[in-house]
């Protein structure tokens, strides 16, 4: 607080002034004062009431919470399944010695998987009649379902030379088609095929004449003539690399995937695959491609890439595949496209 001095000479004016600045001083440290102890005071009882309302709402007795009642839609969207089908390789071995044990793999375990395959698709499909109404199924046969004897190790270790795996495709696919036609409500069911590299007849792929070189091929139509009879199921069977189809308001692409180059780069599978889309969208843009051959399983929103049913053998291990065995599944919902992609796993169960 400042001082009154006087000093010599100076007149009555002159102290009454300083006198007053000194009163001035005062009053403002003393203001200050007070607003620091009314905020403290404030603080206090603010907290004082917070304290006070904990305790009384713990003395208090609890609430329970209102639940949630969930309101059925009554009007359901349309959607039809996808089911991705390839790389089952059914006359191929696999002993477990051979890949640490990690699977088991011949003809009689390839009819298993299949058998297990039908059986999820059905509950899929009842399940996601939840919330959409569902009258169609697309069943996609992408290639290399059959292994044949492509390579020359491959002779030697088969359990089935080619033209018995396509009489046991044969088979699988009829239980897995008849399946679909025995839910109630299902009026459409349409089979895309396409060939894979496997199922060729001669050592090196065939460019221009690959589906006369299939064995996979000349498959998918005896398969269409055990059919032929019955409306409700439609066959499409590629003559060259791709297929199309549009399913609601979305446009499907379908190749085997054979025709990318990958090997084993740090950025996986993904980087050929993204650049090639915009390749494949020059013959026919699609809203959702769907590819098989290297038995790994990705879903991004323009592609899906399918599984195996056959799972980890010697050659995958070689490439890095080490996925266990399924086979990818999805919906087209009528207004929004793609949605629920899954793999559908194939290992262990009852036999």
């Amino acid at each position: 607080m400042p001082k009154l001095r006087i000093k010599r000479g100076e007149g009555a004016a002159g102290l009454i002034e300083k006198a007053s600045v000194i009163a001035d001083a005062r009053h403002k440290s003393e203001i200050r004062a007070l607003r620091r102890t009314v905020q403290d005071l404030t603080r206090q009882a603010t907290a004082d009431h917070n304290r006070s309302e904990v305790v009384a709402a713990l003395k208090a007795r609890p609430r329970r919470p209102v639940p949630l009642r969930y309101k059925k839609n009554l009007h359901r969207r349309v959607a039809t399944p996808v089911i991705l089908c390839s790389d089952w390789h059914v006359g191929e071995r696999v002993r477990a010695d051979k890949v640490n044990g990690t699977n088991h793999y011949d003809q009689h375990e390839a009819a298993h998987r299949a058998h297990r395959l039908a059986t999820a698709l059905l509950w899929l499909n009842d399940h996601h009649r939840n919330g959409f109404e569902i009258r169609e199924q697309v069943v996609w046969l992408g290639g290399d379902l059959i292994t044949g004897f492509l390579h020359p190790d491959q002779a030697q270790s088969n359990t089935l030379p080619p033209n018995k795996e396509v009489l046991l495709v044969q088979d699988l696919v009829g239980h897995l088609l008849d399946s679909v036609l025995s839910m109630p409500g299902m009026e459409r069911v349409t089979v895309v095929c396409n060939y894979g590299n496997h199922g060729r007849t001669t050592p090196k792929p065939q460019i221009a004449t690959g589906a006369e070189n299939s064995f996979e091929w000349l498959l998918y139509h005896q398969i269409a003539r055990n059919y032929a009879k019955d409306n409700r199921v439609v066959f499409q069977i590629a003559n060259g690399e791709f297929s199309r189809l549009r399913v609601h308001r979305t446009d499907l692409g379908f190749t085997h995937g054979d025709a990318i180059k990958y090997g084993g780069g740090v950025g996986g599978v993904m980087v050929p695959v993204m650049r090639a889309l915009p390749r494949w969208d020059s013959y026919g843009a699609c809203d959702m491609w769907n590819m098989g051959h290297f038995h790994w399983y990705h879903s991004l929103p323009r592609v899906t890439i399918n599984s195996s049913m056959i799972g980890v053998s010697p050659y995958g291990m070689r490439v890095g595949s080490n996925e266990p065995p399924s086979q990818a599944y999805y919906l087209v919902d009528s207004e929004r496209g793609p949605c629920h992609n899954t793999a559908v796993w194939l290992a262990g169960g009852k036999k």
